[in-house]
């Protein structure tokens, strides 16, 4: 939901650059966002967009109805817990894990 929120947002909305990337990142066990954006303008005029955006998020959040967030948050969750269909999910997920420097591999099985 954030991601084209993002993309919708920055790329569509604002025209900041024609790529605009937003990603949850897993590093270390931490949950983080990653935002990319190939642009010509400077980066603290994109970082002050992006800080907007986020705000902009926030409040879309605060204002859904439970029953909507609790939708949104089940649907992330299955996604986190699904098992890995076949040999390049798994491969994925193991290559995934030992590049982000976390070797707790059992969380994924």
């Amino acid at each position: 939901m954030l991601s084209a929120f993002a993309k919708e947002q920055l790329r569509t909305q604002e025209q900041l650059g024609y790529t605009v990337k937003a990603q949850m990142k897993e590093i270390n066990s931490r949950g983080g966002l990653v935002i990319f954006i190939r642009s010509e303008r400077h980066p603290v005029y994109l970082e002050s967009r992006i800080e907007a955006m986020l705000e902009k998020f926030y409040r879309l959040v605060e204002a859904m109805p439970k029953k909507e967030f609790h939708q949104y948050r089940n649907t992330i969750r299955s996604s986190i817990l699904e098992k890995q269909r076949n040999l390049q999910e798994t491969t994925d997920f193991y290559l995934k894990t030992i590049s982000a420097g976390f070797y707790d591999f059992s969380q994924g099985i």
